[in-house]
């Protein structure tokens, strides 16, 4: 099986196409919706079993039943988590608002942006402090906070906003062309 960073294309493919099928379907988001108590449970009761596991299964061979029960409970753990968040993001984040239209404008282009700004960034933090954890908050703070001025700044400028793929939005209705 092809392993690219310690993950298979294929599995997470497969996860991938699956939500897609999920989420073009207006039916089966409501049962996922409908669901999402079961979700966090099973998620919250797979977690320790897992933790558990995975201490026992170190001893084995990969096809041991122990292994074998990891991997079914890594799975339902990291299901059941993938549809807990997409039942409470469906019920409770749902809605529209400057905010999340500010946001959904920036997603692609803070994306797009955040890794160069995160290794500047990264460079002189790790050379500056020796605190791991310092490290990681700073980083991820002023990288977050460096990559939505960039953002705000390109958008404003025609060359750039085309190249960042920032849609404008149009003055007569306000929707993004």
């Amino acid at each position: 099986m092809p392993d690219i960073g310690g993950k298979n294309p294929f599995f997470y493919g497969l996860y991938f196409t699956v939500g897609f099928f999920i989420a073009s379907n207006e039916e089966s988001i409501k049962a996922i919706e409908d669901t999402r108590w079961w979700s966090l449970g099973i998620m919250a009761l797979s977690i320790p079993v897992y933790f558990f596991l995975q201490d026992l299964a170190k001893e084995f061979g990969d096809f041991a039943w122990q292994s074998i029960l990891l991997a079914f409970v890594r799975n339902l753990y990291g299901l059941s988590a993938l549809l807990t968040m997409l039942a409470f993001a469906y019920k409770y984040l749902n809605r529209g608002g400057k905010a999340l239209d500010y946001l959904n404008q920036a997603a692609f282009p803070v994306y797009i942006l955040h890794q160069s700004v995160m290794m500047v960034i990264a460079y002189y933090i790790l050379l500056w402090f020796n605190d791991i954890t310092l490290q990681f908050v700073l980083i991820v703070m002023l990288t977050l906070i460096s990559s939505l001025a960039l953002f705000e700044v390109f958008r404003h400028f025609t060359p750039l906003r085309i190249i960042l793929g920032i849609k404008q939005k149009t003055q007569k209705t306000g929707e993004i062309s």
